[in-house]
């Protein structure tokens, strides 16, 4: 089920016209799946970055030494991305109590 901002999007937003198993970039630039990651960064700017730095998401390595990535496929389904809402538990002590 699609599930990715269904109100504006469809298949070929993100997958070529003619080849299903190739990703399109809005530039019209065929992808490979293993740079999908490209694509996810048109829409999602600062998440992207926060990637590439090691912020978000999981990198593997040495800090003097090759790096591997795992793509955003890795985590987010890319046609139903969204994670389940949780509620936040609350904060260990009132306001007021803290002296």
């Amino acid at each position: 089920m699609f599930n990715h901002d269904k109100e504006n999007r469809w298949c070929l937003d993100c997958h070529d016209f003619n080849n299903r198993d190739s990703l399109r970039l809005a530039s019209g630039k065929l992808l490979d799946f293993k740079e999908s990651y490209k694509l996810c960064g048109q829409c999602h700017g600062e998440k992207y970055r926060d990637w590439k730095v090691g912020v978000h998401g999981k990198r593997t390595g040495e800090w003097n030494g090759k790096k591997e990535y795992l793509l955003c496929v890795h985590c987010h389904n890319p046609h139903s991305p969204k994670f389940q809402e949780l509620t936040p538990d609350p904060p260990p002590f009132r306001q007021e109590d803290i002296k």
